[in-house]
């Protein structure tokens, strides 16, 4: 289930830098408080490491715990050049110093992390720090210019490739369905505490439910683990309510339903050549 959570955050917080004038990554990581940033640099690294094993096991049958196995050095070396490295307070002193100069406040946190690592290994940074910059100024101008309007490609992105018709019948037209998770769950917990700023639930009553099972006691506990798997790797999906559901008092915004719907969106989206190659060639000027 943790696996899930991060997942689900990753992708709600990802593209924060797309809408908009660009992200003060730096504002952000100032508010936040120790546990938070803690919090933070913890789920990154789990991240990193998960992810590789992952890739590693997927593309090379190779159990990653195998060091015997002829590929298990190279996952090691990549291990080495990826992970994180040191004690989350190191981190987090040496990100605020980088953070304090106003040329770095668009640099994502990742690559920041990534910048302090550097920088506590005793690597000069002043390169990576002027390519950081670049490509977070250069990307927003791209996006900026592809959009149109703010939130078009994030929207755009969940009506084109989310699985909208394999959910229950009766849902929400997609375009609204995207909508709500773009402006009513999305954009306040990203941009504004939580708050809805801009109003776009009007008034409504705004829910984000998770599935849960009950035991003989009538205790509410988390999902079986068979079910997990259902959500991770499954291709038919999970019978359970619609990823966002309305009436005219309440939005809700089901968890399980999200999470299992943005990875089949994601196999879809690399799957989509066209795009792929697109993403590729802008990518190529970084």
């Amino acid at each position: 289930m943790k696996k899930m959570i991060c997942l689900i955050a990753v992708v709600l917080l990802s593209g924060i830098a797309y809408a908009g004038d660009p992200y003060n990554y730096a504002g952000q990581w100032n508010s936040w408080s120790y546990v938070t940033k803690n919090a933070y640099l913890t789920g990154l690294s789990d991240g990193i490491i998960y992810g590789g094993s992952q890739i590693h096991s997927k593309y090379t049958g190779t159990n990653v715990l195998d060091t015997k196995s002829k590929e298990f050095k190279k996952l090691e070396k990549a291990f080495q050049e990826t992970t994180l490295y040191f004690e989350n307070d190191a981190l987090i002193k040496v990100i605020d110093e980088l953070y304090e100069d106003s040329s770095n406040c668009f640099i994502p946190f990742h690559e920041t992390a990534v910048i302090a690592r550097d920088k506590l290994k005793g690597k000069s940074i002043e390169e990576s720090l002027r390519k950081a910059r670049q490509m977070a100024i250069e990307l927003h101008e791209f996006i900026e210019k592809q959009t149109g309007h703010v939130g078009a490609r994030f929207t755009g992105v969940l009506e084109d490739y989310y699985p909208w018709y394999l959910e229950p019948s009766g849902i929400l037209p997609k375009k609204d369905a995207a909508e709500a998770i773009y402006n009513v769950f999305r954009n306040p917990l990203t941009h504004d505490l939580g708050l809805d700023v801009k109003q776009h639930s009007k008034g409504l009553v705004v829910k984000v439910k998770r599935l849960k099972t009950s035991t003989r006691g009538g205790k509410d506990r988390g999902l079986p683990e068979k079910t997990i798997e259902s959500l991770e790797d499954g291709t038919t999906r999970p019978k359970m309510s619609a990823t966002v559901t309305a009436t005219p008092q309440k939005k809700v915004l089901l968890v399980e339903g999200l999470y299992w719907g943005i990875r089949v969106m994601i196999e879809r989206l690399t799957a989509d050549k066209v795009r792929m190659l697109a993403a590729d060639k802008f990518l190529a000027k970084f």
